[in-house]
């Protein structure tokens, strides 16, 4: 019996320094919102299992049936070990905030009903984010947006809507989209594009490409050379050229490599058999078929394959297109197999075409392989995207592409000239004799004429 009085003053203490309010508990609160609640809270601190309140802030603890939550009317700050110490989520922590993850993602940031998601996951030897949509990192100003990931992955510098990649900056109104890498002017005019294809990198720009090595106008460029020796050094070759251009080539000089030290000299050149050979070699009057580029001008040349005729070691064939389309487009259909083209006269492609050459609308070639050739009228070719509803093919690229080493040409030049030159001196030598002649004759003839 004395137990049991001891008991009920116990009991009688703290239910006197409790409040009720229905059936929530407060206390230091005469009005508790929460089924049990110590001190004041504010208004949107209500309905928990559990809250605290002080100095007009508060937070609340809930049970649900698969979660628990806690709310709070301010910032919620963790001190553990006095800040000192590590916190752990399903795990035994090592560093100031661990989380292990039995799912994919191990953080999950949203940003309202319906909004913006980052999915934060952490693998064996990567950290993967997948956002459902936009994802920016901004430094110093608000809304200046550093770095962003777009919902399709690529991801912008300097720019909240990428179409590259990697973007740095804007490229405005260029349409450059769809590079491995692509960055444009500050004030998003121009841009420069860098995609690598299956067979090459190609490097396109809205305005001139300068190459400045060492940034003084001194620096070299090797291609096939780690050591360029010349502002341009070019090492290795396909089919004797090295450098190729479609148009003409100007220079203050030129030099060619002669050295004997690099040549096996067999014998001086037949000079009345360079003379024979000069004069096989027709000199012809003709006009491009590519009338866009050279329009009706008119050419007194050589043509390579008459020249191969009579003087065969100065030809060479080589890989390029020639202009046996040069027509735009009837249609153009996306099928499975690729990009069908259809014309409407014959096409002239060959059998055996394995490339075809298109010009953009902005003059830039496209080469694709060619799939199959259904018709005179049509060609299937593998491209990975034609944006428009017509293109100009320019022709096929063909593997015996001729070319006339003009060098070569010249030597020969000099030989059936110094062949003249002897054919020359021997005629003048010829009519000085004759002339000699001539004189004693006249002498004689005077001699033998009457006096008077």
């Amino acid at each position: 019996m004395k137990l049991f009085k001891q008991l009920l003053l116990i009991t009688l203490i703290v239910i006197s320094s409790l409040f009720t309010n229905a059936q929530n508990v407060g206390i230091g609160t005469t009005t508790p919102t929460n089924l049990f609640q110590i001190g004041d809270v504010p208004s949107s601190i209500f309905g928990n299992s559990f809250a605290i309140g002080a100095n007009g802030g508060g937070f609340g603890v809930f049970q649900y049936a698969n979660v628990s939550q806690l709310a709070s009317s301010v910032d919620l700050l963790l001190y553990p070990n006095s800040g000192s110490g590590y916190v752990g989520i399903n795990t035994n922590p090592g560093h100031t905030l661990d989380i292990f993850s039995h799912g994919n993602a191990q953080i999950n940031l949203s940003e309202g009903v319906g909004g913006q998601t980052a999915l934060f996951s952490r693998y064996s030897n990567r950290l993967e984010i997948q956002p459902s949509d936009a994802f920016e990192i901004s430094i110093g100003a608000v809304d200046q947006r550093n770095l962003c990931v777009a919902n399709n992955g690529d991801v912008g510098i300097g720019t909240a809507t990428p179409a590259n990649l990697l973007q740095i900056g804007s490229v405005g109104s260029t349409n450059y989209s769809g590079n491995d890498i692509a960055f444009g002017s500050t004030d998003g005019t121009q841009a420069s594009g860098i995609a690598q294809t299956t067979t090459q990198a190609q490097w396109y720009s809205t305005s001139n490409i300068a190459l400045m090595p060492k940034g003084n106008g001194q620096g070299r460029v090797g291609i096939n050379i780690t050591s360029p020796g010349y502002p341009l050094d070019v090492e290795d070759y396909a089919n004797d050229i090295s450098i190729y251009a479609e148009g003409y080539v100007s220079s203050g000089s030129f030099v060619s490599s002669s050295d004997a030290r690099i040549k096996d000299i067999e014998d001086v050149s037949n000079s009345t058999k360079d003379l024979q050979t000069l004069n096989a070699i027709q000199i012809t009057d003709y006009t491009m078929k590519d009338k866009v580029r050279n329009g009706n001008k008119q050419f007194k040349k050589i043509i390579a394959q008459q020249v191969e005729e009579v003087y065969p070691q100065v030809v060479n064939k080589g890989v390029n297109y020639i202009p046996n389309v040069y027509q735009l487009t009837d249609k153009i259909e996306k099928t499975v197999g690729g990009y069908l083209l259809s014309f409407k006269t014959a096409h002239n492609i060959s059998k055996e075409a394995k490339k075809l050459q298109l010009i953009d609308k902005n003059g830039a070639q496209q080469r694709y392989d060619i799939v199959s050739i259904p018709s005179d009228n049509e060609v299937l070719i593998e491209a990975p995207d034609l944006k428009s509803d017509t293109v100009f093919v320019y022709g096929e690229q063909v593997n015996d592409f001729r070319t006339v080493d003009y060098d070569g040409l010249t030597t020969l030049n000099i030989s059936a000239t110094q062949e003249l030159s002897k054919l020359v001196k021997q005629q003048q030598a010829e009519i000085d004799a004759q002339n000699a002649k001539i004189a004693e004759l006249v002498e004689m003839v005077k001699k033998l004429m009457p006096k008077g």
